[in-house]
């Protein structure tokens, strides 16, 4: 039996504006941008320490989000103040500034972590407080906060693959301001 009339589109309209997904996010990417802004600003070999939630996240923010009713989670067996972590050191291995052994050391805690996929605009922020160690002596603090916006579609997955993609890229936008600041610049320069 072939169905016809409004019943068939009525369905495949609701199912396009629920958006069944779920999503992971990728690994980190090496940027070019930070690249060069790493290398520009003379940054030198760092060690990446522990990230973990900020003690004001609110319960489960490190773990998923809920984008149309449908989860966007960290990578398998990580967490979303691990991924920021991970960020750094994809970004650092990238241009060569990557070191375990460091006595400099750069960790973090993730303060504040928000998405929203509304109907024709979407957006999201993240907010982290960075710690610079020297020797396993805390050297510098700072939190820093970066949000952007896109467009959201009122298709349901569409909006989730836009919301999905400008959420990812907030870590990139976050590590970035981290390394364009000039007081991280100065602090983690060896004898600062």
């Amino acid at each position: 039996m072939k169905w016809r009339g409004p019943l068939p589109a009525a369905l495949t309209t609701l199912l396009l504006l629920a958006g069944c997904a779920s999503a992971q996010l990728a690994p980190p990417q090496p940027v070019f941008s930070s690249l060069r802004t790493i290398r520009a600003a003379g940054i030198p070999a760092l060690a990446v320490g522990r990230f973990g939630p900020g003690p004001g996240l609110p319960a489960g923010r490190d773990t998923g989000l809920i984008v149309r009713a449908a989860p966007i989670r960290p990578p398998e067996g990580s967490s979303f103040s691990a991924y920021l972590g991970e960020t750094l050191k994809t970004a650092l291995e990238s241009a060569g500034r990557l070191d375990p052994s460091s006595p400099i050391t750069v960790s973090g805690l993730l303060d504040e972590n928000r998405i929203d996929a509304g109907l024709g605009h979407g957006g999201g922020s993240l907010a982290a407080t960075f710690v610079v160690s020297h020797a396993g002596q805390e050297v510098w603090r700072k939190s820093i906060r970066v949000e952007r916006e896109w467009d959201s579609s009122v298709i349901g997955s569409v909006a989730f693959m836009q919301a999905e993609l400008g959420y990812g890229g907030l870590y990139q936008h976050l590590v970035e301001s981290l390394i364009a600041d000039p007081e991280f610049q100065r602090v983690v320069q060896p004898g600062s």
